[in-house]
């Protein structure tokens, strides 16, 4: 082997540990800012649905009180009416509020996905 050979294999090795590292600092941070993505959305969902619980069990709980001060049976099904189209129209609302996070959610993906192709492309 020739000088010239041996003292340009250290070379060639550092600069693909180098780009090595580079990519994997990269890749490593692209996966950290996913999971912050990924647990912003668990922790806002969660929060939505325990607030569209909380809202729900309020509402029943004021029927039942309501039904038990029913004096006759339209009474009963006045009351019964009113809480089931409630309950429909939250239930409604609660879909169309979720669907919407997760829009945004798979938004923020997709846009992760496309910076990392970008910074990739770059490189």
């Amino acid at each position: 082997m020739s000088s010239t050979q041996t003292s340009q294999t250290p070379q060639m090795v550092s600069l693909f540990t180098d780009d090595f590292a580079r990519i994997g600092s990269n890749a490593l941070q692209q996966f950290y800012d996913q999971g912050q993505v990924i647990s912003r959305a668990i922790l806002d969902w969660n929060a939505e649905v325990g607030r569209f619980v909380t809202q729900r069990l309020a509402r029943t709980a004021d029927a039942i009180g309501r039904l038990g001060t029913c004096e006759s049976p339209p009474d009963i099904i006045s009351v019964e009416a009113k809480w089931l189209q409630e309950a429909v129209s939250d239930y409604l609302n609660e879909v169309s509020t979720l669907a919407v996070m997760n829009t945004r959610i798979v938004s923020s993906f997709g846009e992760r996905l496309d910076q990392g192709r970008k910074t990739r492309s770059s490189q």
